[in-house]
């Protein structure tokens, strides 16, 4: 009978997990390479003075605050996206919200359906906290949100973090695995210099905002919609026979947003079907994957306005 995991009762006592797939994880060989180093190797909770994650604020409406709040799809690996933070009132950032308000050393990490994307905080600007599915690390002396974010984000942060989560439909790390982790301490003189690297990537990023905000002004003006304020819709009215047919009684598929961006147009500016300006469109196919090769982009990989290739 073959034999494909295995491990000593007082791993299994100390883990607390019987299942085979646990002990035949890749990340056991990264466990066992990491120990047996001549690095030091501390729990991630051992970095940090705290590890928290936030909550959302009862019946608030999301859009409503002056405070920026981070949700899991903010967080990319080494980037955090404030483009697409929610919002909260400064009620909750000073009250309820002030145990995960961020600060610019601050470390967020994604611990629901997107395992250990992890980024620091240097392109924070004003007031931002986060909600349940964002943990936050506030590192002590001698630790660099770059260098963590980056082990964290690396293939063997990951390796890791993907032993230690729940197998559900929504996978989900708990705060308290995630301290569990293992982290070498590299030398300072690395740490800086990868933190200057991650630094350098953020001073770039910001130069690259600022060309997009730039493209997208000039896209609003061209269709002349920088002087057009869109309202929230608290009522929707589609006819009798529309629901009949379309077999949809929610009030979205009856009035979307694309309807009233195409009503705002100014009547000069005329909209035509993508496929008109297009020499190819195809779906891809779902390949057998392979360590070697070419690489394949997934939708993991494809970000507003970039393509993550590693």
């Amino acid at each position: 009978m073959a034999r494909w995991s295995e491990s000593q009762s007082h791993e299994v006592i100390i883990r607390g997990r019987m299942d085979g797939e646990y002990y035949s994880h890749p990340a056991r060989q990264i466990e066992t390479q990491l120990l047996s180093s001549p690095l030091a190797v501390y729990q991630l909770r051992q970095c940090c003075h705290r590890i928290t994650s936030g909550h959302t604020p009862l019946r608030h409406d999301l859009t409503v605050g002056d405070v920026r709040f981070i949700t899991v799809d903010c967080v990319l690996p080494l980037l955090v996206n404030y483009a697409l933070a929610k919002r909260v009132r400064f009620s909750h950032y000073s009250g309820e919200l002030k145990r995960v308000a961020l600060s610019y050393n601050s470390v967020v990490v994604s611990i629901k359906r997107r395992i250990a994307n992890a980024a620091p905080c240097y392109n924070l600007v004003g007031a931002t906290a986060v909600n349940q599915d964002i943990a936050v690390l506030n590192l002590r002396p001698g630790w660099t949100p770059g260098y963590v974010a980056a082990y964290l984000s690396s293939r063997f942060g990951q390796q890791l973090a993907d032993r230690e989560k729940t197998e559900q439909m929504n996978p989900y790390l708990p705060v308290g695995k995630l301290g569990n982790l293992l982290i070498p301490r590299i030398a300072d003189v690395d740490q800086e210099d990868v933190d200057r690297l991650i630094r350098l990537a953020f001073g770039e990023l910001s130069k690259r905002n600022d060309a997009l905000d730039q493209a997208h002004n000039l896209l609003d003006k061209a269709l002349r919609l920088d002087q057009i304020a869109f309202e929230k819709r608290i009522a929707y009215e589609a006819l009798l026979s529309d629901v009949g047919i379309s077999r949809r009684f929610d009030s979205e598929h009856h009035y979307p947003a694309f309807k009233a961006f195409k009503e705002s147009l100014p009547d000069d500016v005329a909209l035509s079907p993508l496929s008109q300006h297009l020499t190819f469109c195809q779906r891809g196919k779902q390949p057998i994957y392979s360590t070697v090769g070419l690489p394949v982009v997934n939708s993991k990989h494809v970000q507003p306005n970039r393509v993550l290739l590693d």
